[in-house]
């Protein structure tokens, strides 16, 4: 794997703007839960949820690492339970499998987000630990604190948008550009999800997002020109392309000053908007070195 704050990534070869270079053990403790509601200026209702707890056995080929991502999942689900967004709460229990397995395509179907009332925006860690539950059980647990949302709609089923030109594979220094057209007015935001982390495509710094007519046909970058560049050129780079289109302008602002963001930011981001105010696009493709 290369070094992710190396990793270039579609370069932009801007000619107007100045170019950015980028085994301790506890006594368990009882916990309780509880919840609080508040409503937004957007009528969005928000259910504050404390001391949600997830836990998983450490065993077989389940590492530390891995059981603190399982519980953390769980701690999420029942998070969700707690706010009432128990509706097809199985959808959730497979979204969060998805997420742990890098499986990014099926996250983003259309059938995942139609079925969602509601999802977690923002989450923090309050306790973490490893005990024993017996003389061959050994547990991670986590509590997390959560702010979730309740969708007041549903996706907006004319909101459709479409995407040419988008190859499954690149060689290092490829042009790179894609055309798009939809059938509202809309926005757009890129971002490239990679193995631990994510990075903003679009748009950066001193760069206000271009707003979409609706049955226009636009190709990106909408000006200058971007590259399909490797980190090393003598290796594969799988790439993630996350296309989010939005009625208003949703500005994303939870990044670095090389424009990169962690995985969770750019979900919490995208959950936090309406289902009718958003259409997901999402595309893998590859980059090989010549």
């Amino acid at each position: 794997m290369t070094n992710i704050n190396s990793r270039k990534f579609l370069i932009a070869k801007w000619t107007n703007l100045r170019r950015i270079n980028i085994g301790v053990f506890y006594i368990p403790i009882l916990y309780f839960c509880s919840i609080f509601v508040s409503t937004s200026s957007f009528s969005q209702r928000t259910i504050k949820v404390e001391n949600s707890i997830g836990s998983c056995f450490i065993e077989g080929d389940v590492s530390p690492n891995k059981a603190k991502i399982k519980a953390l999942n769980e701690a999420k689900i029942k998070a969700l339970s707690i706010a009432g967004i128990s509706e097809n709460i199985y959808n959730y229990k497979t979204l969060y499998k998805q997420q742990e397995n890098k499986n990014f395509e099926q996250v983003f179907t259309t059938q995942f987000q139609s079925e969602l009332k509601g999802n977690i925006i923002h989450y923090e860690i309050k306790n973490e630990r490893i005990y024993c539950k017996s003389e061959f059980e050994i547990i991670y647990e986590i509590t997390i604190d959560a702010d979730v949302i309740e969708y007041k709609s549903e996706l907006d089923n004319k909101f459709q948008v479409k995407i040419e030109n988008l190859r499954p594979t690149y060689i290092n220094g490829d042009e790179f550009g894609f055309n798009l057209q939809s059938t509202v007015d809309c926005y757009i935001t890129i971002f490239d999800l990679l193995d631990t982390t994510a990075k903003v495509v679009y748009p950066l710094v001193n760069v206000d997002s271009e707003k979409i007519d609706r049955n226009e046909v636009l190709k990106f970058p909408f000006e200058g020109n971007y590259s399909a560049d490797l980190s090393s050129e003598n290796i594969n780079e799988n790439h993630r392309l996350l296309l989010v289109f939005t009625k208003e302008k949703y500005p994303f602002i939870f990044h670095d000053v090389n424009y990169f963001t962690s995985y969770d930011k750019v979900i919490n981001w995208v959950n936090s908007i309406e289902p009718s105010q958003k259409n997901i696009q999402y595309y893998g493709f590859i980059i090989l070195p010549k």
